[in-house]
């Protein structure tokens, strides 16, 4: 008896999946990992070799894993699969099963959701598939019957992280499928479909957040779990996987921390972990923290570690913004005092920025602009349009207050923003320099209507993205080398992908 997980997600280091098939692995399980990153661009082609696949293999289960805007490529593969495998049932999970679960019964898509950390649920549902018992008893399953939504109450979570696998960058029995068809993943395929050309290890630290933010997802994990806090794995856990990973893969460069807040840990365990990364690591590390995490005596420990790239989050410079509509704990003042801070130390940033807000007033976003001409450069901007993701506090209250403005979150994309002059503002501030941004901002003020204005913001947005924009990477990747213009131009093949995907959605909007 057996299980086929599914991904459709386009980058191959999808941890959540990953942590699944292994865990399966270990358990004796058998358990195969198909990743389709060619879904979207080769449609047909790719569900024929998946299908052709999974008749050869004949699994008693498939699973899927999705986030919102993969639901029509996820609806695609389980057709595919349905065809070519009936009567074998089919759970979906991950964080849109879990936000959405109803969304993912209809239509023929799924037969059960998995809501929450699925884990323990996969393993019994893979027992239970072997032995023919019925999946309705098991924790964290949802399903339709006679028309109504049934849920299971979910699994207590897991505190010990440690009883996690260790994760491998290839785990065994990994497949990709192709427009060619499905090829066992090996080193170069992988390198060819990572987001930076393999030369990144991504894993995790923990898992949980100390915030519930209105619109994150960790806010519809407060309500699942009571106890959803931060979960820390031990440092010897960490390193030992760090570890068979360089001995795995001796080029990697970046050890790339996903956890959604990588210093929310006591410092004493930053202290561990810092003096044996850097003793039996000893590579370069990206790591996301929100600003009240940044002291000087975390950002110290993690440099001398090799802290190069962190990110953080503005979202909005409205303080009443971040604190009466987006939860947040973590104000305007936070995030320029840590931007200043990492920018002492010589630290490559990305941060985070929120438009197409309804709660925000254009006087507000304006706030947003001053905060970031007063943020020192050069960073690295990443700009989203708010997505009101079903199962979170911001999307019931818009439900409630302003339903017209809510976009599809399965079919909106949030790096592609609306068509405002004050959006282009807040991407102009990001690199243009700040002699020349304030007197834009000053006359947009004044004369927010007027063509000249219209026509300085058009000039100002096109001198960025066309010259600003491309210095700043540059200008930011040689920050995290330490100030090497050689460095900096070795290591740039590494960026090229990313930056250039991000690049070319400045020039998208709705």
């Amino acid at each position: 008896m057996s299980v086929l997980l599914v991904t459709v997600q386009r980058d191959l280091d999808v941890l959540g999946i990953k942590y699944l098939h292994q865990y399966l692995l270990d358990r004796g399980e058998a358990s195969r990992l198909l990743f389709m990153p060619e879904l979207r661009r080769r449609r047909e082609d790719v569900l024929r070799g998946a299908a052709a696949f999974a008749r050869a293999w004949k699994p008693d289960l498939v699973a899927v894993s999705l986030m919102s805007l993969e639901y029509a490529d996820a609806t695609d593969a389980t057709r595919a699969l349905r065809d070519a495998l009936p009567g074998v049932p089919v759970v979906w999970g991950g964080i849109h099963a879990t936000s959405d679960p109803t969304s993912c019964l209809t239509g023929n898509r799924a037969d059960f959701v998995c809501v929450g950390e699925g884990e323990r649920t996969m393993l019994d549902l893979a027992r239970a598939a072997r032995s023919g018992r019925d999946f309705r008893s098991i924790p964290n399953l949802g399903w339709v019957e006679d028309g109504r939504y049934t849920q299971n109450p979910v699994y207590p979570l897991i505190r010990d992280l440690d009883e996690l696998p260790l994760l491998r960058r290839i785990a065994p029995e990994s497949y990709l499928a192709l427009p060619e068809g499905v090829r066992p993943l090996e080193e170069k395929l992988f390198r060819r479909w990572a987001r930076h050309a393999g030369k990144n290890y991504i894993t995790i630290a923990s898992r949980g957040c100390p915030y519930g933010c209105a619109y994150c997802c960790n806010n519809r994990y407060r309500k699942l779990y009571e106890d959803w806090n931060v979960r820390r794995r031990s440092v010897d856990h960490i390193i030992r996987e760090l570890e068979q990973a360089l001995a795995d893969f001796p080029g990697v460069e970046y050890v790339n921390f996903h956890d959604d807040c990588f210093l929310a840990c006591p410092i004493e365990y930053l202290r561990e972990f810092c003096g044996e990364y850097k003793k039996r690591v000893n590579r370069p590390l990206i790591a996301k923290s929100t600003p009240t995490y940044v002291t000087e005596e975390r950002l110290t420990l993690l440099k001398d570690a090799g802290l190069s790239w962190i990110s953080l989050g503005l979202q909005s410079g409205s303080e009443r913004v971040c604190q009466e509509v987006y939860n947040r704990r973590s104000l305007p003042k936070h995030f320029l005092e840590a931007a200043r801070m990492i920018h002492r130390f010589g630290i490559a940033p990305f941060y985070d920025v929120i438009l197409d807000n309804p709660f925000e007033s254009e006087a507000e976003q304006l706030e947003t602009v001053r905060t970031l001409i007063e943020t020192p450069k050069p960073y690295y901007p990443e700009i989203f349009s708010l997505v009101f993701y079903e199962g979170t506090a911001l999307r019931e209250r818009a439900e409630k207050e302003c339903p017209e403005v809510i976009e599809d979150p399965t079919e909106k994309d949030y790096r592609i923003r609306h068509r405002r002059l004050v959006n282009d503002l807040v991407e102009t501030a990001t690199t243009l320099p700040a002699f020349l941004m304030r007197p834009l901002l000053r006359r947009y003020e004044r004369y927010p209507d007027s063509l000249l204005t219209r026509f300085l913001v058009f000039a100002a947005k096109w001198s960025t993205r066309v010259f600003f924009t491309p210095l700043t990477y540059l200008r930011v990747i040689r920050v995290s080398q330490r100030g090497s213009w050689i460095r900096t131009f070795r290591v740039l093949p590494n960026y090229f992908k990313v930056g250039f995907t991000y690049y070319l959605h400045l020039f998208r909007a709705r």
